[in-house]
């Protein structure tokens, strides 16, 4: 559990993440999850931030919804160990639409 966040004072979501502020939620729950110190460091958030899309427009990061989707719940999943449920409430989702998400993904391999 994380006791609180160190470098508040200097804290710009606009210069760490310039997108959208469902796409910055997302990096800092990512950064929470990934965080092994007591406090989270903005430089994790940061650092993720740059991962996620340092260059949101260009034609490579063009990609379709269900890729984007699909990329999200396979990070998110990795994150947790695995754990489902755990993942569903991460993603704000149910676990039966998560289950549901993951078989069409198996499917749409198959095809």
């Amino acid at each position: 559990m994380l006791a609180g966040v160190q470098g508040r004072s200097s804290f710009d979501p606009v210069k760490i993440h310039p997108g959208n502020v469902r796409e910055l939620e997302n990096v800092i729950a990512s950064a929470v999850l990934g965080e092994t110190q007591k406090n989270l460091r903005l430089s994790s958030v940061a650092s993720l931030a740059s991962e996620v899309g340092s260059a949101p427009g260009l034609e490579e990061n063009l990609l379709p919804l269900e890729e984007v989707e699909k990329g999200h719940i396979s990070r998110i999943l990795d994150s947790v160990g695995g754990n489902r449920t755990q993942a569903a409430k991460i993603l704000g989702i149910g676990l039966r639409t998560l289950q549901r998400k993951l078989k069409e993904y198996d499917d749409s391999a198959l095809s």
